[in-house]
């Protein structure tokens, strides 16, 4: 079967058909791959769920796989595969809001290089509910007037572990984890990526703790009109996870988020690996 894409949404996005992940593919597919990753943003490879040992070397194709920061969720066999468990209390789902990975977010932004791609593979899954939101933050910046890019360009964001901006408390960290992440890092607010040259909003709503240049009161204003903007449907992808299901996704200009609507003390269970990254510009 040969390597095809189709698209999943107008917004971003598209699904990989025709890969083999039981082994290395061709430089071809490779190449194919990540054109389609570029241009799409957002990738779903389908299929059997693969050993963490053989996700890890098919993660390895598109990058360097870096070590993920709680030591608590590495898997078992594989040190570079994490864990990652998902299981809503009724306390949560009565606060949706208050369920930190509901809210957009990219990851390991609170590096000074964060990681450019995240790949996700759903182990188990709830019955109903429990898909990913993805945000488009290229369209999201290319959208914006041109007061307000002009207005954007030069400012950069404080990204911390922790800032009172979010609406929920980050998890707790062991002495080591807390010495890898005390300092914050310095992003830039519109980003250029450095595969494409575009420029995108970079974001995280979780992370930011203000805006560098600007006092307080002026940085959560123009963050809350940030948030709102990047907040609309026009530039969201709904993910409704197969078991088997690969996604990898571009942390350069994308956000995601959880969305906790599944039953209670249903177990929702995914192995994820990061992909490094280097300094945002």
């Amino acid at each position: 079967m040969a390597l095809s894409s189709t698209p999943l949404s107008d917004v971003m996005g598209a699904k990989i058909s025709g890969l083999d992940l039981s082994r290395l593919t061709s430089t071809q597919d490779q190449q194919d791959v990540i054109d389609a990753f570029l241009a799409h943003h957002l990738l779903c490879i389908p299929g059997d769920v693969l050993a963490p040992a053989d996700f890890t070397r098919f993660a390895a194709i598109f990058g360097e796989v870096q070590p993920q920061l709680y030591r608590h969720r590495f898997h078992p066999q594989e040190p570079l595969v994490s864990v990652m468990k998902s299981e809503l209390t009724a306390d949560q789902l009565a606060q949706p809001e208050k369920i930190r990975v509901a809210g957009w977010h990219t990851d390991d932004s609170y590096f000074p290089e964060p990681c450019k791609a995240t790949l996700l593979q759903a182990v188990d899954l709830p019955d109903e509910g429990g898909a990913t939101r993805f945000c488009n933050l290229t369209a999201a910046y290319e959208t914006l007037d041109p007061a307000m890019q002009a207005r954007l360009e030069g400012l950069h964001g404080l990204h911390c572990y922790d800032t009172k901006r979010a609406s929920a408390r980050a998890k707790d960290r062991t002495d080591v984890e807390k010495t890898e992440t005390d300092k914050p890092a310095i992003h830039p607010i519109v980003r250029t990526h450095p595969d494409t040259g575009r420029k995108s909003l970079y974001l995280n709503f979780n992370r930011i703790d203000r805006i560098q240049e600007l006092g307080e009161q002026e940085s959560d204003a123009l963050l809350d009109e940030l948030f709102a903007h990047i907040d609309q449907p026009r530039f969201h992808y709904h993910h409704a996870w197969q078991r088997g299901d690969i996604l990898m996704w571009d942390n350069r200009c994308t956000m995601h988020a959880a969305v906790p609507d599944y039953e209670p003390r249903v177990m929702r269970l995914h192995h994820r690996i990061l992909l490094r990254g280097d300094v945002p510009v």
